[in-house]
């Protein structure tokens, strides 16, 4: 038996390589799913016309829909009994005024109209299970071009940017809260907000949401201790509590890779966690191609040697850094 096995050991240093290798392959971190705020579609589709028209870019749109909703009507402490943008807005037009949660839910609802991935997001002060006012509704976005979510604040029409002037998202500006510091800017269509140094305390701690009237928490997240009582009397449930708000918040710019085909001719497909994909864009020597979103399948190129291809996402509004896959034919 003994020698059976030398010899079968001897042989397999004859086995050839295997036909095809891939290499390098994007690889994005799982992450949380994304549930966004959003209306359903025939809810959407009577609020499109609504708003106004889009920008050239994802981000010029953000802006322009968070000044336009800080502009619809003036602040007051009422509030709708069912969230829908379509209903607030009608009722804004008969002369009703609400608060931060209504502008919110409306920014939230127009983004989302217009392919921007756009959630709920509540902010709170330190102690918030004591006193009043210790809560604030933003809401926040995935903004293609710079590739990142940002905070967008649709009662004062308004967002926060680092010293380079780029626009920052949650987990940024609870660090830069939590270390202290110099705060960063607060920026509306006239410049800087007056009263930034009032609004910048309630990014003590945070959750987002997802698709519910009233919108209900899907997650919250705490580093050290988490206190699940606001301001006395209200429980703030949470589907699931973290330790870190990382994972809630991908990066949709992502592609990850999947290998199908046969044998003979296998082919690699490609998704993603944005919800808005329009499709992939593949480079290699053989040029440029151009992948629906519905499955995209990518024949390899099996002449021999290395092939080094470039992937990307192709949003509603952007095509997305590109990621590399190389392989070997044998």
């Amino acid at each position: 038996m003994g020698e059976r096995w030398r010899e079968l050991f001897q042989l397999t240093g004859g086995v050839p390589p295997p036909p095809v290798e891939l290499l390098e392959w994007p690889d994005p971190e799982p992450v949380l799913a994304v549930t966004l705020y959003r209306l359903p579609p025939e809810r959407e589709r009577l609020l499109s016309p609504l708003l106004p028209a889009p920008g050239a870019t994802g981000w010029e749109t953000a802006r322009a829909l968070t000044e336009w909703v800080s502009g619809r009507w003036q602040h007051a402490n009422d509030h709708v009994e069912r969230y829908d943008a379509v209903e607030i807005l009608a009722r804004v037009d008969a002369g009703a005024r609400f608060a931060c949660d209504e502008y919110s839910v409306v920014l939230c609802h127009a983004l989302n109209a217009y392919r921007i991935p756009a959630r709920w997001l509540g902010l709170f002060r330190r102690n918030h299970h004591a006193g009043v006012a210790a809560a604030h509704s933003v809401a926040e976005a995935w903004i293609d071009e710079p590739c990142r979510w940002v905070v967008l604040d649709g009662q004062n029409g308004a967002h926060w940017v680092d010293d380079a002037g780029e626009p920052l998202g949650v987990i940024e500006l609870q660090e830069a809260f939590h270390r202290g510091g110099a705060r960063p800017r607060f920026l509306n269509a006239a410049g800087s907000v007056d009263d930034a140094d009032f609004w910048w305390q309630y990014f003590a701690s945070a959750q987002t949401t997802g698709l519910t009237s009233p919108p209900s928490s899907d997650l919250s997240w705490a580093s050290d201790s988490y206190s699940p009582i606001f301001q006395q009397h209200f429980l703030l449930g949470t589907e699931r509590l973290l330790r870190s708000a990382r994972p809630a918040y991908p990066d949709l710019s992502s592609v990850w890779i999947g290998v199908a085909g046969s044998a003979e001719r296998p082919a690699l497909t490609f998704g993603t966690d944005h919800p808005y994909p329009r499709g992939f864009a593949v480079a290699d020597g053989r040029g440029l191609a151009d992948l629906p979103a519905r499955e995209p399948m990518w024949p390899l190129d099996m002449s021999p040697g290395d092939h080094v291809a470039e992937v990307s996402l192709l949003s509603p509004y952007a095509r997305m850094p590109a990621g590399p896959v190389r392989y070997r034919v044998g």
